[in-house]
């Protein structure tokens, strides 16, 4: 019988790693050498993820078929709702970071666009021995730069 469910197993976790290496090829391809690096610094976080979530489901699943067959509806209701609340402990600080980190990420696009965005005024008017615009764009540039950056650390 344990043959019969590993087979399946085995079978679908080679096509999830040919997958994976067909996704490095494309992204080789497509993004470079830079692209394969990141992927290989989330793939081991990914399949933490993965393997925790069929930790629990798989887990709660066995036990929820076993207390069925015990006919013992109590206990398989009381190992659900486990299992739902472990999800719900693992899952929602997960998710809140990801909104966080999402969110200072937009942040420092924005300092980051106004920042690249003030090089070709402040170079141009620098060159053109224009120093009193020089220092205008540079406070404009200061000053909208610490309102993001206090607006995002208010929000967060």
């Amino acid at each position: 019988m344990i043959v019969r469910f590993a087979v399946p197993s085995v079978i679908a976790l080679l096509v999830n790693s040919l997958y994976n290496i067909v996704d490095q090829v494309f992204i080789g391809w497509g993004v470079g050498y830079l692209g394969n690096g990141a992927t290989n610094v989330v793939f081991p976080i990914t399949i933490i993820a993965l393997a925790l979530s069929m930790m629990v489901g798989n887990g709660g699943a066995a036990y929820l078929s076993l207390k069925l067959g015990e006919e013992d509806a109590a206990a398989a209701q009381k190992g659900v709702g486990n299992a739902v609340a472990l999800v719900a402990a693992i899952s929602f600080p997960l998710t809140a970071t990801g909104i966080v980190m999402k969110v200072n990420q937009i942040m420092i696009a924005m300092l980051l666009g106004i920042a690249t965005g003030a090089q070709p005024i402040l170079g141009f008017n620098y060159g053109a021995k224009n120093y009193g615009r020089v220092k205008k764009a540079l406070e404009i540039a200061l000053v909208a730069s610490e309102v993001v950056s206090i607006a995002g650390f208010l929000i967060f």
